[in-house]
């Protein structure tokens, strides 16, 4: 979970689109440390024929497929226009769901149902 109140400086935003754009940060791992991340995965890259040459992208793909960020961030006012538009990755690799203030009745009436029992 990544919020407004997370955005310490504006560059933080560019390992997020990194992120969501290739799944992976360049120099993120040594050499060592990718092979420990692979090892889990080695004999399901055999039953998928994955030759040795393409081991790293069949672990940034999985890994890709598999991780979940939540971003939530105001719309109020252009920062959010602002960063969507430098930060691509915000728009094209996410799902967005604009959740605006609910009705006083709505609150209540949900409220109610889940305290029912």
């Amino acid at each position: 979970m990544f919020n407004d109140s997370h955005v310490l400086q504006e560059n933080f935003l560019e390992v997020i689109n990194t992120v969501l754009t290739n799944g992976m940060l360049q120099g993120l791992y040594n050499e060592g440390e990718k092979e420990e991340l692979m090892r889990d995965l080695r004999s399901e890259m055999k039953k998928d024929a994955v030759p040795a040459s393409e081991e790293w992208n069949y672990y940034v793909s999985k890994l890709m497929d598999n991780l979940h960020l939540s971003l939530c961030f105001s719309p109020a006012g252009d920062q959010l226009r602002n960063r969507c538009r430098n930060f691509p990755g915000l728009v094209s690799n996410t799902t967005i769901d604009w959740f605006f203030e609910w009705p006083e009745d709505a609150l209540q009436d949900v409220a109610n149902a889940k305290l029912a029992d």
